[in-house]
């Protein structure tokens, strides 16, 4: 039975792979700086602190490593200095590390996105923001300097579903909805790939189980609106009327189109979508709407 450690384990993205991982197999370790639900192969450790990260290393030792890690401060991340901070980190992390096959997560803001359409292996790579060039650069990077390791890049692209942080767009509408206020949104005009997060989990599960290396998008393969996906909530929660669009800017960097081409997680991988948008909206609102049934912190029955 083969190991693998998930960094960033217990975060949004995270905590959706781990499931699918020892359905396949493997022996699971999760490591954050803060505690997760109690588990004998949870570690706490700053992977910022080579000693700490060191130590971590040595008392797994982990065949593979799936890197989820990294900073994803809502609207901050793009520039965030902490991009350079974790490129660094993760050059030493695999460094150090004894195993042999490397996942790294990347994202689809390493594309020149004036394509539309991005292919793995026929799109440029033209990344406009810190954190798309520090992504970019080591998963090129990790392939050159590690020739002895098995290295995959998944790139992400648009995610939603139970735990991403609230101040993002759908949860942050999901919520003004449950309480019964206005949403603003953006025009909500532009096509966008997006894909569940439970079904995102299960994706790099299979890769990390899968032999293929190089860059991967993670992603549906299909075309949504920004508006038709918040309608879709608003549907659910029969209160579509609340919806107000246009009320907020849209993103300076917003491209009319931005798919994802997944014929090698098809094909190569051997994966595909479990959900459908009407389910994972419904299981989406559900988590949110017991976030908002919870009672106040230190209320009393």
């Amino acid at each position: 039975m083969r190991t693998v450690l998930v960094t960033g384990g217990s975060g949004f993205i995270g905590r959706e792979s781990l499931g699918p991982l020892e359905e396949l197999g493997f022996t699971v370790h999760t490591v954050s700086r803060g505690p997760f639900p109690p588990s004998k192969n949870h570690h706490q450790a700053d992977l910022f602190n080579s000693d700490e990260r060191q130590a971590l290393l040595s008392s797994i030792s982990p065949d593979v490593i799936l890197h989820l890690a990294w900073d994803a401060t809502p609207k901050l991340y793009w520039s965030s200095h902490l991009n350079l901070q974790w490129f660094r980190t993760t050059l030493s992390l695999a460094e150090e590390f004894k195993g042999d096959r490397f996942i790294l997560a990347g994202t689809a803001a390493e594309y020149d996105w004036s394509t539309g359409l991005c292919t793995e292996r026929g799109t440029a790579l033209r990344p406009w923001t810190l954190y798309g060039a520090t992504k970019a650069s080591l998963g090129e990077i990790l392939s050159a300097r590690f020739p002895h390791l098995s290295v995959a890049t998944a790139r992400l692209f648009s995610v939603y579903g139970p735990y991403e942080p609230t101040a993002r767009l759908v949860p942050s509408v999901t919520v003004k909805l449950l309480r019964g206020e206005a949403a603003p949104c953006p025009s909500g005009v532009q096509s966008r790939d997006f894909l569940y997060v439970k079904d995102m989990g299960s994706a790099l599960a299979k890769l990390t189980a899968s032999a293929v290396t190089g860059p991967v998008n993670i992603a549906s393969g299909e075309a949504l609106t920004l508006r038709n996906l918040l309608s879709a909530i608003g549907s659910e929660l029969h209160r579509e009327e609340l919806l107000n669009f246009g009320a907020l800017p849209d993103a300076q960097a917003d491209t009319p189109t931005l798919i994802a081409s997944v014929t090698r997680l098809r094909e190569e991988v051997g994966w595909k979508p479990s959900y459908s948008l009407q389910d994972s909206i419904k299981e989406t609102v559900e988590f949110y709407r017991q976030l908002e049934e919870l009672p106040p912190e230190g209320a009393s029955n």
